[in-house]
């Protein structure tokens, strides 16, 4: 009997793979692995000639499970039906994207979410203002350390703020990539260990889920008691325009 051969994605939606689970049963011709987030399993993967399944976990808590006939097609089938607010995994995702750094996160809506990928399942855009001393170490950055699997790019954008008595006006470059799911609180992190994230809260990073459908937006913040101003806004491309333009002519 001939092996059954398969190579395992290097993450699936929130977790990375651990290549020291993959084992590979010869009696049932069946691939299997884990795939972590900082260490916790959050989930399986088993693939055999015709059949593949996944069951998401929590550390030792099963969430739920998915079995198809490939992995791409367990993968889409179960992560187009869960719930974020209310699943485990995202919300320790959530917690160690907002613990990495000065960035505000745009929970999912899983109404909005639109577009699944294979093997991240999703794609989050981070956005960067950058003031006079973050420029530097982001252009460092781009060019020398971005993975090669990051959309990265600058753009300009208007930052408005209003005071009590003035509002000011002020152009900033900021720093935008996109990237998969899995990879937002290491990539938050080490950016902020950069000093590429400012920690002004006008200049905190925003994370979003990546959404074709709105290529730009505009975000406005209320500021609090102890902030100067009483709110600011930012109007900026989420996606690459380069990729826009590319997927409009094929």
């Amino acid at each position: 009997m001939t092996n059954f051969e398969y190579q395992f994605p290097s993450c699936i939606a929130y977790g990375k793979l651990n290549k020291e689970s993959c084992r590979y049963n010869a009696a049932t011709q069946s691939h299997s692995a884990t795939y972590e987030m900082n260490g916790i399993p959050v989930l399986e993967a088993e693939v055999s000639p015709g059949r593949a399944i996944i069951i998401e976990r929590f550390g030792d808590e099963v969430i739920g499970k998915q079995e198809d006939e490939d992995l791409k097609s367990a993968v889409f089938k179960y992560y187009s039906r869960i719930i974020h607010m209310t699943n485990a995994v995202h919300i320790e995702w959530a917690k160690q994207v907002i613990d990495a750094g000065n960035v505000y996160l745009d929970l999912f809506d899983s109404r909005s979410i639109r577009f699944l990928f294979f093997p991240s399942v999703f794609f989050v855009s981070i956005h960067i203002p950058l003031p006079a001393d973050c420029v530097k170490p982001a252009l460092f950055w781009k060019e020398h350390n971005a993975p090669v699997n990051f959309n990265t790019w600058i753009q300009q954008v208007e930052i408005v703020t209003k005071y009590t008595e003035k509002t000011t006006t002020k152009i900033l470059p900021v720093l935008s990539l996109s990237c998969p799911v899995s990879h937002v609180p290491e990539t938050i992190t080490d950016l902020h260990s950069r000093g590429i994230i400012s920690d002004e809260k006008r200049f905190r990073a925003i994370a979003e889920i990546v959404d074709l459908n709105l290529p730009v937006k505009e975000k406005i913040f209320m500021g609090h008691e102890f902030d100067s101003w009483t709110q600011y806004s930012l109007t900026y491309e989420t996606i690459n325009p380069k990729i826009l333009t590319n997927a409009n002519k094929s």
